[in-house]
């Protein structure tokens, strides 16, 4: 119960952001369909394809396909040509096509479902691109709120389909190494792939990867932590060490809290009263780091604080020691999110 209602603190204190809609993601559905084409429709149907080439799986060109989920709702045409940033019936119309948007050459990202039917991993809709003249088309959320609209995707069919073969090539290259018997080995080499910041579309595959690794797994994530390697996944490592191996967990947090208060020790002298409130709409890089460091140091005095060994009480008495001590610090904003976990208010 008290792992659960820290991490809900810990939710609730970032960010809020309105939902976006999901939309086409080329690098999240090449990697996780089984089978990725290029196919004509049929006349006449909204679900039959024959495939054209396929990218991705064991589809043989002329290969008949029934694909569920594509019953789209056809737009009056317009008398010019269809340009969706222009076309502003389309706008109120999530998910639908303009009627003069030829629905005959697309890419499908699909795999199987159960019944043995072709759906996709995400909403058939979003999981189609259109190929027209030099263009591709894909379904995007361009503002939020609002529709997805059919938009360009900036890629070119054979740009397209280059990047779904670099993916898959990417992806038989994880599953060797997630595959490595030694969990030594599987964890470094696992490294480049937890760093990329890219590959968020495979942060499960990943996270599960890394704790098969067990003891190493941890080595590899402190490797990381130690530094400000991949900053924008630095958050989620430290909730992936925490959460998967909080018994085993105490040693990492006590030695990345007493990182955090030297670097802290050396920074706080030359803070001046008010540097988080910088009113600039675009802060000075060294303030940028700074909050963001700061993130990073909430999270590890939260989780350091809830491991409750002997080592890590120790290096939370020594960070509070110091952190209390500068104005500048426990002082720096009206929401200081370390003030208030070292006062015990998360």
């Amino acid at each position: 119960m008290k792992t659960c209602t820290l991490l809900l603190a810990l939710l609730l204190r970032l960010p809020a952001l309105a939902d976006m809609a999901p939309g086409f993601d080329l690098r999240s559905l090449s990697w996780r369909s089984t089978h990725i084409v290029l196919a004509a429709r049929e006349p006449g149907s909204v679900s039959q394809f024959k495939v054209l080439e396929c990218w991705k799986g064991d589809l043989k060109k002329g290969a008949m396909l029934n694909v569920r989920g594509l019953d789209f709702e056809l737009l009056p045409a317009k008398e010019k040509p269809f340009d969706p940033f222009n076309n502003i019936s389309l706008r109120a119309n999530d998910l639908s096509l303009p009627g003069n948007v030829p629905f005959d050459r697309v890419m499908l990202f699909l795999k199987r479902d159960p019944s043995g039917d072709w759906t996709s991993d995400e909403e058939m809709k979003i999981s189609i691109a259109w190929s027209r003249d030099t263009m591709t088309y894909a379904f995007q959320q361009m503002m939020n709120p609002g529709p997805r609209l059919l938009a360009p995707t900036g890629m070119t069919e054979l740009a397209l389909r280059r990047e779904v073969k670099q993916m898959c090539t990417l992806q038989n290259h994880f599953l060797r190494i997630a595959a490595l018997p030694d969990p030594k080995l599987r964890a470094d080499s696992l490294f480049y792939f937890v760093i990329d910041e890219r590959h968020y579309d495979m942060h499960k595959e990943l996270d599960e990867a890394v704790t098969s690794c067990g003891k190493h797994g941890i080595d590899l994530l402190l490797r990381i932590l130690r530094t400000d390697t991949a900053q924008n996944i630095q958050l989620h490592l430290l909730q992936e060490l925490y959460f998967k191996w909080r018994e085993e967990s105490c040693a990492a947090f006590t030695e990345l809290l007493k990182m955090e208060t030297a670097f802290w020790n050396e920074k706080a002298p030359q803070l001046k009263a008010g540097w988080w409130d910088e009113k600039s709409s675009h802060p000075a890089p060294e303030i940028q780091y700074l909050r963001h460091r700061n993130g990073k140091t909430y999270y590890i005095c939260a989780f350091a604080m809830d491991v409750k060994c002997a080592e890590a009480k120790k290096a939370v008495e020594e960070f509070r020691a110091l952190w209390f001590s500068y104005p500048q610090l426990y002082n720096s904003h009206a929401s200081n999110q370390v003030t208030q976990t070292l006062n015990g208010k998360n």
